[in-house]
């Protein structure tokens, strides 16, 4: 286990102790990602090492999507808008396309007219009733569809299609390896969503308030070299940020309409603070799903969150809550940090009056191995193909051949867009990569057995007073509700 002594300045120093230990480590020597290279070291094209299936010429491969990233909301990419994004997905389809003589088409809703959570289960639920085969590939958002996980009746295993390689570094393979029941994966996600690339959590830095707290200089270099040296750590973060905190006007109250803060945060973020922690919300062991949200490592880590970052913080601000007064502090400039997802970075973000960087969220400590950064449950970023798929060899290889387009094309182009026209836009691009490379989801983030997700997050906003009197109350209905989702398998 690793200590882990975590510093708090703002009026006075205050010291916190904790016990971190990362619960989702790779195994020693795994690689994050492979690249096919000829003996050579010539880079040859991954697309030329499979064996391509006949299609018939125009034949068309059908995707339907239940909302899409925010940035290509209603989009069916067929033809170029001026959009370098969403046009980066319609070149990578006209050359697939061309390649192969099949045609891809879209359809669906997007958010702004759709009730997304019962149209995803009403359509999936009856396109498999119906078993007409018009459809070849569901997106969609896995919270939102999580009563289709039961029995894995709707969608066939992704890791026993042909073609499909979740291995490659074109799939999420902490998200994926979290859904696995009894050696079946029946949803995953990766660069083949363009969604994929709008869900991870970071951080975004005032540039102004950094160059006058002078934090660059506190540690001898960088915020971007210390996350480069594995150093980048909530004990640096928090330092930072409590020494930028600023009773403006001395009234000795820290209010979001009068003063500056360290960092300012969305609800989503709770969920981000336990897994960059190196904590997920569950595990898998023997090819079964385990979820234990009441042991020691855990709720020590919750009460430091709520203590160091939730209600009980005297400079970080944020979590439940439409206050504009507080959900507005760091786009108005009043914040060192502030949560970001990435999709928010290359739309709204934009607009921000001031340059900002880009980090991964921060590390328990320097020991812990690599960061982690938490995906939106909400986004429609899950692939699942249906069920009753006739075809299967067609399904997995378009499945695959668009996934690896998109990492070589569509992802540089989606981070290009979050950078452009910053100072330091090689740095937050080398930042963004590492947070797209360490993507992480898990199964109860999705499910919420015993609703233990929920009040894990209503305990580190102060609207439960004790975590470990709660999640004991709860484990019961928690276990049997993890018990009746592994029987639906058998």
């Amino acid at each position: 286990m690793f200590k882990k002594t975590i510093a708090l300045l703002l009026a006075v120093l205050t010291l916190s102790s904790l016990v971190l230990m990362p619960s989702c480590k790779k195994d020693e020597g795994e690689e994050e990602g492979t690249t096919v290279t000829a003996a050579s070291t010539e880079e040859i094209d991954y697309l030329d090492t499979l064996d391509a299936p006949d299609f018939d010429e125009g034949e068309e491969f059908v995707i339907y999507q239940f909302g899409t990233a925010t940035i290509a909301a209603g989009q069916t990419f067929e033809k170029a808008v001026g959009e370098p994004i969403c046009d980066s997905v319609y070149y990578r389809n006209q050359e697939i396309e061309a390649r192969y003589g099949v045609k891809i088409v879209y359809q669906g809703a997007c958010y702004s007219n759709v009730s997304i959570v019962e149209t995803t289960v009403d359509k999936i639920t009856q396109q498999n009733l119906s078993q007409d085969d018009q459809i070849d590939l569901w997106e969609f958002s896995v919270v939102n569809a999580a009563a289709l996980m039961y029995g894995g009746e709707n969608f066939l295993p992704l890791n026993e299609m042909e073609y499909v390689n979740l291995d490659e570094p074109w799939w999420s393979s902490d998200a994926n390896s979290h859904f696995e029941i009894n050696g079946k994966i029946f949803t995953g996600t990766g660069d083949v969503s363009l969604s994929y690339y709008g869900m991870p959590f970071c951080l975004a830095i005032n540039k102004r308030i950094a160059q006058e707290e002078g934090i660059d200089d506190r540690y001898g270099k960088s915020v971007y070299d210390l996350v480069r040296d594995g150093e980048w750590t909530y004990e640096k973060m928090l330092t930072m940020s409590a020494n930028a905190a600023n009773d403006k006007n001395g009234d000795q109250i820290m209010l979001p309409e009068d003063d500056v803060y360290g960092f300012q945060y969305d609800m989503g973020c709770g969920y981000a603070f336990l897994v960059s922690l190196g904590y997920g919300f569950s595990k898998v062991e023997n090819g079964l799903p385990v979820v234990d949200m009441k042991n020691e490592n855990i709720t020590t880590a919750a009460e430091w969150i709520r203590d160091n970052l939730g209600a009980d913080s005297t400079h970080a601000i944020g979590g439940y809550t439409k206050d504009t007064e507080i959900t507005q502090i760091f786009s108005s400039g009043r914040s060192l940090f502030g949560s970001a997802q990435i999709s928010h970075i290359a739309s709204k973000m934009r607009s921000y009056p001031f340059d900002f960087g880009i980090v991964p969220m921060p590390k328990a400590d320097e020991e812990q191995e690599r960061y982690y950064s938490y995906a939106n449950i909400y986004y429609s970023a899950y692939m699942g193909v249906p069920s009753y798929t006739k075809n299967t060899e067609k399904v997995g290889f378009m499945l695959e051949v668009m996934a690896y387009k998109s990492y070589k094309s569509v992802r540089g182009e989606y981070i290009d867009e979050c950078v452009v026209g910053r100072a330091d836009s090689e740095e937050d691009a080398e930042m963004l990569r590492i947070v797209l490379d360490t993507v992480y989801y898990d199964l109860n983030l999705v499910m919420n057995f015993g609703k233990t997700r929920d009040y894990y997050l209503k305990y580190i906003h102060g609207e439960i007073p004790n975590y470990s009197s709660t999640m004991g109350a709860v484990a019961i209905n928690c276990g049997e509700e993890v018990q009746k989702y592994i029987d639906s398998f058998s």
